[in-house]
Formats: C-alpha cells, sequence, structure tokens
C-alpha cells in the first residue's frame, strides 16, 4: 500500500520527463528502512516531512530547510561511522542532495 508521500510524487507533472520519481520513492525507502537505527530515523522523518508537503501541512521552502538539516545530521554522523555505515550514508547523502534538494523541490 503507497503512502500519502508517495502517491505526491507519483502524481507530480513534470513535463520534461526527467524527474526520477522512483528513485525519490526508493530512496526514501531504502532510508526509512536501513539497519542503522540513526539513518532509518532520518528516513523517516523524511517520509513524515513528505507526508507533510503531500497534505499540504508544510510549505516546499520548509521542506527545503528539513531535507538541508537531514542532509546536514547524516554527514555529522557519517564522521561517526564505521566504514560500511558511512559508505551508505555517504549514497544517502548524494541522493537527498540530487534527488530530493535539486530534481523534487525544483518540481514542486
Amino acid at each position: 500500500m503507497s503512502e500519502i508521500w508517495e502517491d505526491f510524487i507519483s502524481n507530480l507533472r513534470d513535463n520534461t520527463g526527467q524527474m526520477p520519481k522512483t528513485e525519490i520513492i526508493n530512496l526514501v525507502k531504502d532510508l526509512s528502512s536501513d539497519t542503522d537505527a540513526f539513518l532509518k530515523k532520518q528516513g523517516e522523518k523524511l517520509a513524515l516531512y513528505l507526508n507533510q508537503l503531500a497534505e499540504g501541512k508544510i510549505t516546499p521552502e520548509q521542506l527545503e530547510g528539513y531535507v538541508k538539516d537531514i542532509n546536514t545530521l547524516i554527514k555529522i554522523q557519517a564522521l561517526k561511522m564505521g566504514v560500511k555505515t558511512k559508505a551508505r550514508a555517504r549514497k544517502f547523502i548524494r541522493g537527498i542532495t540530487t534527488l530530493i534538494l535539486k530534481e523534487l523541490l525544483t518540481k514542486i
């Protein structure tokens, strides 16, 4: 069953056909189900904020601030993580920066 945020992203209008909707959805799901408790919590927060955006409870500008905060927190925590977890954290940082901040927010 889809979450509100998944439907919201899937239904965004993209006249260029370039927005990687599936990759955005997969990024949030992967982060939300990560084995590292810290990364999982950040994914859950990201899903919560996307739900709030979909429901009109926050603005795209507020979402951008929250996503930047999550990204910064992951960067800081990555400094403390072991090698395996650090690699996953870096993947999520790249994904958040590229898919959420550069792709999603420009389409809303």
